[in-house]
C-alpha cells in the first residue's frame, strides 16, 4: 500500500514538473529575441508571428503523439508511428505536385492550394489503402499495415521522380518535406484546431477499446466491442488529424514514435493516461525542439523535422536499449 502511494506521489511530481516546464518553454518561445539572445515582450510580434507558430506547434505535437500512441496500441507494435499508414507520403504527394506545377506561387490562394492538396491527398491515400487491403471485410490489421508500407514506398518513389524534374523548385519541396512551424492566420488555426481537438476527444473517449485491442482483437470482441466499427472510426479520425497538421507543418519525424514510449515509462500501459499525457508531452517536445533550433542556428532556418529527428533518434535508441536490459 505504501509502495503504491509512493508511485502515485512520484507520478504527481513528474506531472507538475512537466507542466511547469511546458509553461516555461512556451513563455521563452513567445518572448525570446533569437537574434540578440535576450527576452523581449513585443505584443505585435507575439500576436502576429510567434503565437500562431506556438499554437500550430501545440496542435501538431498533440496530434502526432496521440496518434502515435494509438497506432502502437492498435497494431501492437512499439515501432508504429503516425505516418505508418501512408499519410506522410500521401500528403507529401499532394504538396510535391503543387510545387511542381507552381500553384503555390499563385497570389493569395497559393498557400491555401498547397495545404488543401496536401490534406486531401493524405486522406485519399489512407482510403485507398483501406480499399486495397479490403479491411472492411477481412479486418486484418497486419495486412492493412503491410499495404500501407507498400503504398508509402511507392508514393515516395513517385515523389522523388517528380522532385528530380522540379529543378529550381527543389529547395521549396525539400524544406516542406522536412517540416516546420509556419505562420498561419487565426481562422485557419481554428479549422485545424477543430479537426485535431475533435479527433483527440474521439480517441480519448475510445481508450477502453484500445486497451483491449492492445492485448488481442479476440479479447476486445469477447468484451462486447465491435472490432470493425471501433478500428474504422479510430483510423479515419487519426487520419484526419495527422493529414491536417501534416498539410500545414510538413513531416515531423520521431515525435509520434518516442513520445508514447516516454509516457509509458511514466504512467504505464493504460491508454487513457497515455492519451492524456500526450496533451502535454507532445506539444512540449515540438516547442522545445523549435526553441532549441532558433537559439542554436538563427538566422539560418533549419527545418524543424531535422531537429526532431536528430533529438529523437538518440532518445529512441536509449529507450530501446533500456527496454532490452
Amino acid at each position: 500500500m505504501e509502495k503504491k502511494s509512493n508511485n502515485f506521489f512520484n507520478k504527481k511530481i513528474i506531472l507538475i514538473l512537466l507542466s511547469l516546464s511546458f509553461i516555461l518553454i512556451c513563455y521563452l518561445y513567445l518572448s525570446l529575441d533569437f537574434e540578440n539572445r535576450t527576452l523581449k515582450w513585443d505584443p505585435f510580434l507575439i500576436s502576429n508571428l510567434r503565437l500562431p507558430k506556438l499554437l500550430i506547434g501545440i496542435l501538431a505535437g498533440l496530434a502526432l503523439s496521440t496518434v502515435g500512441g494509438l497506432y502502437q496500441g492498435l497494431f501492437r507494435n512499439p515501432l508504429a508511428e503516425p505516418y505508418l499508414l501512408g499519410i506522410s507520403s500521401g500528403s507529401a504527394f499532394g504538396a510535391v505536385l503543387t510545387f511542381y506545377f507552381g500553384w503555390d506561387k499563385l497570389p493569395v490562394i497559393g498557400h491555401w492550394i498547397l495545404i488543401t492538396n496536401s490534406f486531401v491527398s493524405g486522406i485519399l491515400t489512407v482510403l485507398l489503402i483501406l480499399f486495397i487491403s479490403n479491411y472492411k471485410r477481412n479486418l486484418n490489421l497486419m495486412y492493412l499495415l503491410l499495404t500501407g508500407v507498400i503504398i508509402n514506398t511507392f508514393l515516395f518513389s513517385l515523389e522523388f521522380l517528380i522532385i528530380v524534374f522540379s529543378y529550381g523548385r527543389l529547395q521549396n519541396v525539400l524544406l516542406w518535406l522536412w517540416g516546420g512551424l509556419p505562420v498561419v492566420d487565426y481562422k485557419f488555426l481554428g479549422i485545424i484546431g477543430f479537426f485535431v481537438l475533435a479527433g483527440y476527444s474521439v480517441i480519448l473517449y475510445n481508450y477502453r477499446s484500445v486497451n483491449l485491442l492492445s492485448v488481442s482483437k479476440e479479447f476486445m470482441i469477447s468484451k462486447g466491442f465491435d472490432l470493425k466499427r471501433q478500428t474504422s472510426i479510430l483510423i479515419l479520425v487519426s487520419t484526419v488529424m495527422v493529414a491536417g497538421v501534416t498539410s500545414v507543418c510538413g513531416i515531423l519525424g520521431f515525435i509520434g514514435l518516442i513520445v508514447p514510449h516516454i509516457i509509458r515509462l511514466i504512467v504505464g500501459f493504460d491508454f487513457k493516461k497515455i492519451f492524456l499525457y500526450s496533451f502535454l508531452l507532445g506539444p512540449f517536445f515540438i516547442i522545445a525542439s523549435d526553441t532549441f533550433n532558433n537559439l542554436l542556428f538563427y538566422p539560418v532556418k533549419i527545418p524543424l523535422g531535422i531537429i526532431t529527428t536528430l533529438i529523437g533518434a538518440p532518445v529512441f535508441f536509449y529507450l530501446l536499449r533500456r527496454n532490452m536490459k
